[in-house]
């Protein structure tokens, strides 16, 4: 292998390990956005537990009770909608980003393998090259092994 060659395979290497580190990145940052939204949701179902409580300790009447529980969970749904949403908005984002860096690593491994196929070309057309100059035709090679095997004979004989 020549040393053309030997750095190109040591770029794809790097650049597939910078590739893999981005994609770390990108699950790092949801998993931290999804486990933030995670907790926010169980804060929000232990206050509307906690609220819940109260509504049964302060209200003397029924109508008064299904009133505020009904108030209660009309609140926890519009917080617990907002979350999914959001939700959905940093799987949409992170679904992006790697859409991203999945068509430039798909761009980069074509430019590569061009790079390997011409490298691999240039290599074979040395290696021909090299043979080429010691090329005789088959005849003139069997007239040599011939002309050689007779002066053998002949220094063997004297």
């Amino acid at each position: 292998m020549t040393n053309d060659t030997i750095k190109l395979f040591k770029d794809i290497a790097e650049n597939s390990v910078a590739s893999f580190k981005n994609v770390g990145e990108v699950n790092l940052r949801t998993f931290e956005a999804l486990a933030a939204k995670q907790v926010e949701i169980v804060q929000n179902a232990a206050n509307a537990g906690v609220k819940q409580s109260e509504i049964f300790a302060d209200t003397k009447d029924v109508q008064g009770l299904l009133s505020a529980q009904s108030d209660l969970a009309n609140s926890y749904t519009e917080s617990l909608t907002k979350n999914v949403t959001e939700i959905s908005d940093i799987l949409k984002s992170a679904q992006d980003e790697l859409t991203v860096l999945a068509e430039g690593a798909f761009e980069e491994a074509k430019a590569n393998a061009e790079k390997v196929a011409a490298e691999v070309k240039a290599s074979v057309d040395e290696d021909r090259k090299s043979t080429r100059l010691n090329f005789q035709s088959h005849l003139n090679l069997v007239c040599r092994l011939l002309l050689e095997k007779k002066n053998y004979k002949v220094r063997c004989e004297k």
